[in-house]
Order: structure tokens, then sequence, then C-alpha cells
């Protein structure tokens, strides 16, 4: 049943990778929490949510943050 699942999510990130490049699945996840956030939240709290590290939020945020400037 594990098994299945991580295949599963592995495709579907592969899917949506190539669907929108410039965009991973992890930052639109970011993305999304942040929108329906209702309160600033720290990278560790962002971290906590989507399962990883506080420095992959500051690693997923900082292209956001580039394209933004632009």
């Amino acid at each position: 049943m594990f098994s299945t699942i991580f295949i599963a999510g592995n495709r579907l990130q592969a899917l949506f990778d190539n669907r929108i490049p410039q965009v991973s699945l992890k930052q639109f996840m970011l993305l999304s929490i942040l929108r329906q956030s209702e309160e600033p939240m720290t990278f560790t709290q962002l971290g906590t949510l989507l399962g990883c590290s506080r420095q992959n939020i500051k690693k997923y945020i900082e292209p956001i943050l580039q394209c933004l400037k632009q």
C-alpha cells in the first residue's frame, strides 16, 4: 500500500512539473498554503505542513521572490 501511494505521488509530481515547468509542485503547494493562511507563517510552520525543513522552504521561495522582483 505504501509503495502504491509513493509511486502515485511521484507520478503526480512528474505530471505537474511537466505541465507547469516554471513552478514545481512544492512551490505550488507553498503558494496555495500562503494564499489560504489567515496569518503570516514562519518557514518552520510551512515546512511542517509540507513535510520538509525550513531550509527547503527557503529554497522553494527564493525563485518565487526573484520572479516577483522583476
